[in-house]
């Protein structure tokens, strides 16, 4: 397990283990209410605005999501701050109908071997957009790279036909915004007293404050011509990433075996008192009690 807290422009938290299948309710697969505008067609990972300023919140639709949900409202939904990257250790196992879409293995002294989507990289700075909890767009090597401890693995899950995009999480394309009828994005206002600092970071300007600061949100009037007719609309849900050692599944399987070889004994001894129970109650009856 990771023992870092801090990573570069967020922190990290260790939701707890994840050693069995998640299976989320259906109704997570057919109500996809987590959306956004997309800031460029070409680039539907990057947001531009939300359609509301209502919290979207995930429950049982990913594992811990009420862990999930609770740092999203308590902290991120009040203060303009870093976000945070969230993964599952040790953790073995995609939820139901998610696939591996990427992994990182840091050896102990060789290089680190990467693959599927964990190797892509930003080809050209994008504007930072200010999100809840999110932390800013970096490639996903160099921040797993800071997080895991030699000989440790990271796999990342998405749902199936969702695609990891640069900060934490999975996405997919609905459809042209146009034809979804919105007139409102939601806005932000944060004190005028509070003054970032201004620093560059992969060859983009971005502004960070030196501790949280309070933030307000509002819903406006989407002005005419603001959303360009090229906007798509995009549903998203945080990437689930797993990290462990090839000694957790070794121990989860023996767990597995050691419930397993209990339930055994258990039956065993049930079956032994039920025979002795038949064993008395023949000998009473045959002796007339």
């Amino acid at each position: 397990m990771p023992t870092v807290t801090y990573i570069s422009q967020a922190t990290i938290t260790n939701f707890g283990p994840l050693t069995t299948t998640h299976t989320a309710p259906a109704s997570c697969a057919t109500e996809p209410n987590h959306l956004y505008f997309a800031a460029e067609t070409d680039k539907p990972e990057y947001l531009w605005a939300y359609p509301t300023c209502t919290m979207q919140l995930y429950g049982k639709c990913i594992p811990s999501g009420d862990q999930y949900d609770h740092l999203i409202t308590a902290t991120y939904a009040k203060t303009f701050d870093i976000g945070f990257y969230h993964y599952y250790s040790p953790g073995l196992y995609c939820p139901s109908n998610w696939t591996t879409v990427g992994k990182y293995v840091k050896g102990t002294g060789s290089a680190a071997q990467i693959s599927g989507a964990l190797t892509k990289t930003e080809s050209e700075p994008v504007p930072q957009r200010w999100e809840l909890g999110r932390p800013f767009h970096a490639d996903p090597s160099s921040v797993w790279n800071e997080a895991l401890d030699p000989s440790e693995t990271l796999a990342v899950c998405c749902p199936s036909e969702y695609t990891l995009d640069f900060n934490g999480n999975c996405y997919s394309v609905l459809g042209d915004a146009s034809s979804y009828g919105y007139s409102e994005i939601c806005g932000f206002v944060i004190p005028t007293t509070a003054v970032p600092l201004t620093s560059t970071i992969s060859g983009r300007t971005v502004h960070k404050f030196t501790g949280p600061v309070p933030v307000a949100t509002f819903t406006r009037d989407m002005q005419t011509g603001e959303l360009k007719g090229g906007s798509l609309v995009v549903s998203r849900v945080p990437a689930v990433a797993l990290i462990h050692q090839e000694a957790d599944f070794t121990k989860a399987s023996g767990d597995d075996d050691t419930k397993e070889n209990s339930g055994n004994r258990m039956g065993e001894r049930s079956c032994a008192m039920l025979l002795l129970t038949m064993a008395v109650m023949t000998t009473l009856a045959i002796s007339g009690l």
